[in-house]
């Protein structure tokens, strides 16, 4: 129930936007924007509080999406979305910056695995070449790093490097 409708006033599409914040509120969050133990209390809550922060209630929401309830819960009608369109516009835009932030995060996460592996290959090559230079190859074996293996066989280096050096590309 929008602020207008608990004042008996004059209802418009902002009222159904208000309504649909509320819902969009307590999908995000697990629990009711307004709420109360009496109808007093609730409307109460509708005419003059504002909910807790949906991002203290769940930090893994896009801020953005905060800014869109936020609006959408607006007490003003005149501070609110006029139209759906406008609302269903920024949710899009709230969308497309929470995608291109989680494939951010994923391909840092990408990088830095190539780079370690890169860094581990490097230390497994400067390491046989520094054997194979002093003659001082060691026998049986020994893993450097995990998933790789230094070997000799007649005067030859053998550097296994196993899975560390693919990137994934």
């Amino acid at each position: 129930m929008s602020p207008e409708q608990a004042r008996g006033e004059q209802t418009d599409a902002r009222t159904d936007l208000f309504s649909f914040g509320a819902v969009l509120y307590e999908m995000a969050t697990g629990k009711q924007a307004f709420s109360g133990s009496t109808t007093a209390v609730v409307f109460d809550a509708v005419l003059n509080r504002r909910p807790p922060s949906i991002v203290d209630l769940n930090p893994k929401l896009p801020s953005g999406l905060e800014r869109v309830i936020g609006r959408a819960l607006e007490k003003d009608r005149m501070q609110r979305y006029a139209a759906a369109g406008e609302l269903r516009s920024d949710l899009q835009q709230v969308k497309h910056e929470f995608e291109i932030a989680g494939v951010s995060a994923r391909e840092a996460q990408r990088q830095r695995v190539i780079r370690r592996r890169l860094a581990v290959c490097a230390v497994a090559v400067a390491l046989t070449i520094g054997f194979a230079a002093t003659g001082r190859i060691p026998r049986g074996g020994p893993n450097i790093a995990k998933g790789v293996t230094i070997m000799s066989r007649k005067n030859q280096v053998v550097l296994h490097l196993g899975e560390m050096c693919e990137t994934g590309e």
